[in-house]
């Protein structure tokens, strides 16, 4: 009995092992993974379907209809008694909040957003079936043409050839000066006059920016130098002479004006134009000095401070020389 019980359990054992896995069965099972990963991405969407049957029962039709089926309401409310469906909702609820009351609202309650907002479909459109293809045809080419009308007189430009748009004084700025098409002028002599000799004053000081920011200051209420402001249009116009004084051009309009304006030139020149405040008293204080002192002193300031743009007066082709040389005479005279 011993041996054949050791020769069953030899036997038992040789079965398990021969039973163990195999090295190759992890190969197989990656492979079969692989083909289901395959298959999942190809099986994008799987639907199901159930056979169901229907029956017709009338008699349980007639019962639904009539309401046999409903289930009472269960609420705190004794006199809102109501049948409802098993599957209601409502029945979840204690009680019903009261009706919103129903508002009319017009059956057009936007006329003017309406009308704006099928302006431009045709109103004929109905009737263009009851017509023949001739007529069609020709109230179709009538309302093109009166719309093409309509849109050349909404954008049609009058083009003023005759340049009447400028007056007679930003005519003559624009010729002295050589300003742009587009820049604006001043339309009164006396703005002219005042924005030239302020640009001019400013070119020649030692620091432009703050004569002007002085300027502003002392002359803040006078509406004649409201141009310092960067925001005024004339503001380009007052920049463009200090450009024309700074690059030597200040005398370009005189000397390029007509033959006509032979005379005001030489007005001018017996009446040389007079600079701002703070300049004009430099130009007397040296003026007196010069006339005390003599010629000795206008040289020494000419050779001492001729590159400074404060005695820029000094020298013969400077704007304000004139004045200076008139304020010199009134001085000699007088003493």
């Amino acid at each position: 009995m011993a041996a054949g019980r050791s020769d069953r359990l030899t036997m038992f054992s040789e079965q398990l092992l021969c039973e163990q896995p195999n090295q190759d069965e992890p190969v197989r099972k990656r492979q079969r993974k692989g083909k289901r990963a395959e298959h999942k991405e190809e099986e994008e969407l799987i639907a199901f379907g159930y056979e169901a049957r229907i029956f017709d029962d009338k008699n349980t039709a007639t019962k639904v209809e009539q309401g046999h089926y409903l289930l009472p309401w269960q609420s705190d409310d004794a006199n809102n008694k109501m049948m409802l469906d098993r599957f209601d909702v409502r029945h979840l609820l204690e009680s019903i909040p009261p009706r919103i009351p129903h508002r009319d609202f017009p059956k057009e309650p936007y006329p003017d957003i309406d009308e704006e907002r099928y302006a431009d479909l045709d109103s004929d459109e109905g009737s263009l079936f009851d017509m023949s293809e001739d007529e069609r045809d020709a109230r179709v080419d009538e309302k093109r043409r009166k719309k093409q009308q309509q849109e050349e007189a909404s954008n049609a430009f009058k083009y003023d050839y005759e340049g009447n748009s400028q007056s007679d004084i930003q005519r003559k700025l624009a010729a002295q000066y050589k300003t742009a098409a587009d820049m604006p002028l001043p339309d009164t002599q006396e703005q002219a006059d005042t924005i030239v000799s302020t640009a001019k004053a400013a070119a020649a000081s030692v620091n432009p920016k703050l004569f002007e920011i002085k300027t502003q200051a002392r002359q803040g209420n006078n509406p004649l130098y409201a141009f310092l402001s960067q925001r005024h249009p004339l503001y380009r116009f007052y920049k463009h002479i200090i450009w024309l004084s700074s690059s030597g051009l200040g005398a370009y309009g005189d000397s390029s004006s007509s033959d006509d304006d032979d005379d005001d030139d030489n007005e001018k020149d017996d009446q040389p134009t007079r600079p701002p405040d703070d300049i004009a008293g430099v130009i007397q204080k040296t003026a007196q000095s010069v006339a005390r002192a003599g010629k000795a002193l206008e040289a020494r300031i000419r050779q001492g401070h001729g590159q400074n743009p404060k005695f820029g007066f000094i020298h013969q082709g400077h704007q304000y020389h004139a004045y200076y040389k008139k304020q010199l005479e009134s001085f000699q005279k007088s003493t």
